[in-house]
């Protein structure tokens, strides 16, 4: 009878210890899924760090530490676990060969708590602009061009703002990043001997490829 109460005792105790301090009380958790930023579908072995700024020693530094590393699984989720310490801002950075590397920077509550932070990923596709003034050529002309269309959710593609040309003799390129799988639109305006020209082009957006693109004016 006594060898039987202390079973039952060391079951209950067992109990409240893994109800009370069973692994996932101290500890904040960090869970998302990555997807494609174009078909929105998940992304498999990507890999995901988790950095953090901390106070250490009493002081405070804004520069961030790594503090854990995961990979997306078949269903593009990753998942953390890390200690409930002073932090003062969380950020993750994501990496895989063929996208463009993006990170997301986020503050951290007050007490230990379970962050949910999915992604959208962009594929890697470029676009080479070549811009070429043509006769009859003045010193009055003028050319602006600008990418369209580009998903604002992807941190490492260009921006749509102008490019400005001016002047005679203008041979020049510049590259544009932009996300695989997707279309943009270039659109270009010139002005030639006060007369004003207007171009839109649809570009398909190879994954893992550069598309190259010719403007004459």
């Amino acid at each position: 009878m006594i060898a039987y109460k202390v079973l039952i005792f060391s079951f209950f105790a067992s109990l409240t210890y893994l109800l009370s301090c069973g692994g996932d009380e101290e500890l904040n958790t960090f869970s998302g899924t990555i997807t494609d930023m174009s078909s929105g579908q998940p992304v498999e072995g990507v890999t995901v760090y988790l950095d953090a700024s901390t106070i250490s020693s009493g002081s405070v530094s804004s520069a961030f530490v790594q503090i854990a590393q995961t990979t997306t699984d078949a269903s593009g989720k990753y998942l953390f676990e890390c200690e409930n310490k002073t932090y003062l801002k969380f950020r993750l950075r994501f990496s895989k060969n063929g996208y463009h590397s993006s990170s997301e920077e986020f503050n951290p509550v007050d007490q230990v708590a379970q962050y949910t932070k999915d992604h959208s990923f962009a594929r890697e596709s470029y676009i080479l602009i070549n811009i070429h003034n043509q006769n009859p050529i003045h010193s009055d002309d003028q050319f602006k061009v600008r990418v369209e269309r580009i998903n604002q959710d992807c941190e490492s593609c260009c921006s749509d703002d102008f490019h400005y040309f001016y002047g005679e003799s203008i041979d020049t390129s510049f590259m544009c990043n932009t996300v695989g799988g997707d279309s943009v639109k270039i659109f270009t305006i010139s002005i030639h001997e006060d007369e004003t020209h207007i171009s839109e082009t649809i570009k398909y957006c190879i994954p893992g490829d550069t598309v190259f693109h010719d403007c004459f004016y």
